[in-house]
């Protein structure tokens, strides 16, 4: 973790070390009991039946999930700051700042300006820095081996790739020149697309669909907490013929 490492010198001893997050408080990874069903196949199935307005809803509410701190990095973090200022009462040059949503960032007079928007109290705020590091993620891009066929993919307003239940692209092409994608449908297929957890189930989910056959037994079991409603079960028992 960058702001750890930085805390404890890995790169010299900083002056003053500022730690802004857009996120309301610095919140740990959800690992509690029942969170893990969201990383099921029955979830995942039962989710790709959902609309896509039901579906960008969902997604926004398991971030934790998947992009929380970890348990471990939070703790080693609190105990460094509250032995440095608390206990051995050094000079407090560590700051912890969410709400804070960067607008921009401009290199001028040898250091980086950077000007935030704050959360709660709708002001702008400035700040310098020597040196500022980027933690925000990554935004998914076609692959440009891809390019040529984009004409005959019918992408949707986010750029998304149409995927199908069994990970193959809906496209305007032979029906048996099968494209098929993984770690690019979480707007279809849920929280799990974005990780490892689920690889095995979906490597013979593609399987299975090329062969034509089940040679994967992939039947589903009983999952530990009812999405759906009743009405609901035989739609989402069906899918996996698409």
């Amino acid at each position: 973790m960058f702001f750890l490492n930085a805390l404890q010198g890995h790169w010299g001893e900083p002056a003053q070390l500022d730690w802004l997050s857009r996120r309301p408080n610095f919140q740990p990874l959800d690992e509690s009991p029942f969170t893990n069903e969201y990383f099921t196949p029955e979830y995942v199935d039962y989710f790709y039946t959902l609309p896509a307005e039901i579906r960008a809803r969902e997604i926004k509410t398991q971030k934790l999930p998947a992009d929380g701190i970890s348990n471990h990095t939070l703790r080693t973090l609190y105990r460094e700051l509250y032995m440095r200022f608390d206990v051995m009462r050094q000079t407090r040059n560590v700051r912890l700042l969410p709400h804070r949503t960067l607008l921009t960032v401009e290199s001028m007079d040898e250091a980086f300006h950077l000007r935030t928007l704050h959360g709660l109290e709708n002001r702008r705020e400035n700040f310098r820095a020597d040196i500022v590091i980027l933690a925000t993620g990554y935004r998914a891009s076609l692959p440009a081996y891809l390019k040529p066929l984009v004409p005959r993919i019918p992408l949707d307003s986010k750029q998304h790739l149409p995927l199908l239940p069994n990970f193959n692209l809906e496209w305007l092409g032979p029906e048996q020149n099968r494209i098929y994608a993984v770690n690019a449908g979480i707007h279809s297929h849920g929280s799990a697309e974005g990780g490892l957890s689920l690889m095995a189930w979906r490597s013979a989910r593609i399987l299975n669909h090329l062969l034509g056959k089940p040679y994967f037994d992939l039947a589903p079991n009983a999952s530990m907490i009812q999405w759906w409603s009743d009405a609901a079960s035989d739609d989402t028992s069906s899918i996996v013929n698409k």
